[in-house]
């Protein structure tokens, strides 16, 4: 049997703790044009605002902070600094109804290179996964070596450029599905199964990978001494793919014996990838993540993604 550091599962963080809750959207440059199309479809649409009505029901103070987190540092070069700039004037006109329900905004970086932040797509005919060193670089630096995040917040809602809130309150739905027990709480594959390349295990595993865009406890040594194993064993491939192929093989069963209850699915958020979908059919759901909805864009074209 495969060994595996008994540390995913003694000497873990509270399973109780009070919920700290930030919303860190990770961007590069390149990605300010959907950056910024994603904060206005909520900031001002009365009908998709993150909170309605009092949230003190929901939380003593306000839910969440929300942060910008790019790859590079903030002032590296004059296309960073741009970006970082246009985003502060659009929150200058944040409606204060909208503001009310975050404690902040702020900036915050990977602090990585051009070249860690260069994403191959080198595919795996194996696993099925494709190489994205970028994207999972900046993901583990948050997870794993951000202290400001540690120190201040339990859990971070990952919520790319491309995952739209659809309903108004869709902050207080985060917030009440959030769990100090769990590691990592998000969509499963919602739109039509795939045809998924690759060998079994790694075939059926994928088809119950959560999304990315999901829920992560901070602090957890259990949880983070879990992702420095799947990051030592799968290196630059999806960090999402790379946390099911870690934990559902067949090979670690005692470790997934340990820490099934860590993972859970939930649909206040729901990831439909490229395809089309109906909101009528997502009676729960209050956050989307897929590109079919930038039919303004060229998604291709803005951003590493």
């Amino acid at each position: 049997m495969t060994s595996f550091p008994p540390d995913v599962y003694t000497g873990c963080a509270a399973d109780d703790a009070p919920v700290r809750l930030a919303v860190v959207m990770p961007l590069t440059a390149r990605e300010l044009a959907r950056a910024e199309a994603n904060l206005r479809s909520w900031a001002f649409q009365p009908e998709l605002a993150p909170c309605v009505g009092d949230h003190r029901e929901t939380a003593s103070a306000p839910l969440a902070d929300f942060y910008f987190y790019f790859d590079l540092p903030l002032d590296f070069d004059e296309e960073t600094v741009t970006a970082v700039e246009r985003l502060k004037a659009l929150l200058t006109e944040v409606p204060a109804n909208v503001s009310r329900c975050f404690g902040s905004f702020s900036f915050i970086s990977a602090d990585m290179t051009p070249s860690e932040s260069r994403n191959t797509y080198r595919h795996s005919l194996l696993t099925t996964q494709v190489a994205t060193r970028g994207t999972v670089t900046q993901f583990y630096r948050l997870i794993l070596d951000h202290a400001h995040m540690e120190r201040y917040y339990t859990h971070a809602f990952y919520m790319e450029t491309d995952t739209r809130p659809m309903r108004s309150g869709w902050l207080q739905a985060l917030y009440r599905v959030t769990d100090s027990s769990v590691w990592v709480k998000g969509s499963i594959m919602r739109y039509p199964k795939p045809t998924v390349l690759g060998f079994e295990p790694y075939r059926s595993i994928y088809l119950y990978h959560i999304n990315g865009n999901a829920i992560y406890r901070l602090g957890c040594p259990c949880f983070k001494s879990f992702l420095r194993s799947v990051r030592e064993t799968y290196r630059d491939y999806a960090f999402d793919t790379s946390m099911a192929f870690y934990r559902l093989e067949l090979r670690r069963y005692a470790l997934f014996q340990r820490i099934a209850h860590r993972f859970a699915f939930t649909d206040v958020m729901a990831d439909w990838c490229d395809y089309e979908f109906s909101l009528s059919d997502l009676g729960n759901t209050y956050l989307v993540h897929g590109k079919a909805q930038l039919s303004h864009y060229d998604w291709r074209k803005l951003g590493r993604y």
